[in-house]
């Protein structure tokens, strides 16, 4: 996947890590920048990834990320983000990104427990990348194929293009947060008072 042209370009704002789309699997999808824009990779390393995994309330991986892995990540990440923008749009997935999916889904998956005392969660010593990916992998299966699956949207901000999962009790949200909402109605507002003031102007003799 192509990356932007000039790196050094993107801010903190840029490579912050927003969590809008409601689930773990399209919480991957937004981990890439601006899909159709500028097209860039927040996910630049293996501690990255790792803080993200932690931050969304997996396992990190525990043993050293190769770039092979990351590259895993991201196929993953593009398949699906391929089979959400599929159902966006009402067709049917590509069959490549379907079978990508199934493919890191029949992994084995990271057994977590409780601690002894009941209040915590132990994890495994030892946790591979195959088996987060596999977490991610049976999450989007759960999300493509569950009660949701009509319900995957994309922010109608055209400079938010997030994918997220409408769970609202009408089911008519058309942002992917309130912030987006908010931005839009401001330049509604904004653009009302230009014509307003357009049309209140004399016309010239």
């Amino acid at each position: 996947m192509a990356a932007i042209d000039n790196p050094d370009a993107l801010t903190e704002r840029d490579l912050k890590f927003n969590f809008r789309s409601g689930t773990p699997a399209l919480f991957l999808v937004e981990t890439f920048g601006e899909w159709t824009r500028r097209r860039y990779d927040r996910i630049q390393d293996g501690a990255i990834w790792n803080g993200w995994l932690e931050q969304i309330g997996l396992p990190a991986v525990t043993a050293a990320l190769s770039t092979q892995d990351l590259e895993k990540m991201r196929d993953l990440r593009r398949a699906i983000y391929g089979v959400a923008q599929a159902r966006v749009k009402g067709l049917d997935a590509l069959p490549t990104d379907v079978r990508a999916i199934n493919q890191y889904a029949a992994h084995p998956v990271p057994v977590v427990q409780l601690q002894l005392d009941g209040r915590a969660r132990q994890v495994p010593a030892s946790v591979t990348q195959d088996e987060v990916l596999a977490l991610l992998a049976r999450d989007a299966v759960e999300l493509f194929s569950g009660l949701h699956a009509d319900r995957i949207r994309e922010c109608e901000s055209h400079i938010c293009p997030v994918i997220f999962v409408d769970r609202s009790r009408r089911g008519d949200r058309h942002w992917c947060s309130t912030n987006c909402g908010a931005r839009h109605a401001t330049a509604r507002y904004r653009q009302r008072l230009t014509e307003d003031d357009s049309a209140a102007e004399p016309a010239e003799d």
